[in-house]
């Protein structure tokens, strides 16, 4: 079986909420990431925060990063913003070497998800590329499953 880390962050709850499923469903261990400058409560001024720093290619510095040398899968989760992975999980992406590793996305989104995909294929660049798993609802195990198989 194998040994798989649920990475995520989530702003209001709702990818937490995936995240737990999908950790239920896989056995896995989960890691909350957190920015050392938390976002404003407004998700108008994330958002902007957010395309800032986009734009400025100055990500976010995390509180910390897990250690994922003793898991053979890791599966990222991250709210959309803008129509592009949050912030904290590029940081998280960027800085972390994934060789020889399973790695999988999912997000959770109630609009545009173009620039996601983009996000996604962009930083999927060794292990298992398989299609990233975009939520509108809480997933069920049997969606997770299907994802993962």
């Amino acid at each position: 079986m194998k040994k798989t880390l649920v990475v995520y962050y989530s702003k209001t709850g709702t990818t937490a909420a995936a995240a737990r499923v999908i950790m239920a469903a896989t056995n896995g261990e989960g890691f909350e990431l957190k920015p050392v400058t938390p976002f404003p409560d407004d998700m108008y001024e994330t958002s902007d925060v957010a395309a800032a720093q986009y734009q400025a290619h100055q990500l976010p510095e995390l509180v910390s990063v897990p250690d994922i040398t003793e898991y053979d899968q890791i599966l990222i989760g991250t709210p959309t913003w803008s129509s592009r992975m949050a912030t904290p999980v590029a940081a998280f992406v960027s800085q972390t070497v994934f060789a020889d590793k399973e790695v999988r996305f999912f997000a959770t989104s109630v609009g545009q998800t173009t620039g996601l995909i983009d996000d996604f294929t962009a930083q999927l660049l060794s292990g298992d590329q398989k299609q990233p798993l975009i939520l509108t609802k809480r997933p069920t195990e049997a969606e997770i499953h299907d994802w993962l198989n």
